[in-house]
């Protein structure tokens, strides 16, 4: 179990983070109120996961491509657009 890249929730209450479990990239999603993190399904090979304001969404970058998923649960990914240079991207929105 490796971390690789981890963000807040804006309410600072949930924390996303990118865990390597049997050689790929998942996001696991970890509530200071629970004693075990979720794995959010159809997340394999993410990274630079990012909340959205709300709170109630995760964006992230998997397969060059920008994907949301909902942090409640219950729901697959949705990918919002073709992005070739994830990093690039995510750098940019920080400037």
């Amino acid at each position: 179990f490796d971390i690789s890249g981890a963000a807040f929730s804006p309410d600072g209450r949930r924390v996303v983070m990118v865990a390597v479990t049997e050689g790929v990239n998942r996001l696991w999603l970890y509530s200071f109120d629970r004693t075990v993190p979720e794995l959010l399904p159809g997340t394999e090979n993410a990274q630079c996961p990012f909340w959205s304001p709300n709170g109630k969404s995760i964006g992230f970058f998997a397969q060059s491509q920008l994907k949301r998923i909902e942090a409640a649960g219950g729901s697959l990914p949705v990918k919002l657009c073709d992005v070739p240079w994830a990093r690039a991207a995510r750098g940019a929105a920080q400037a």
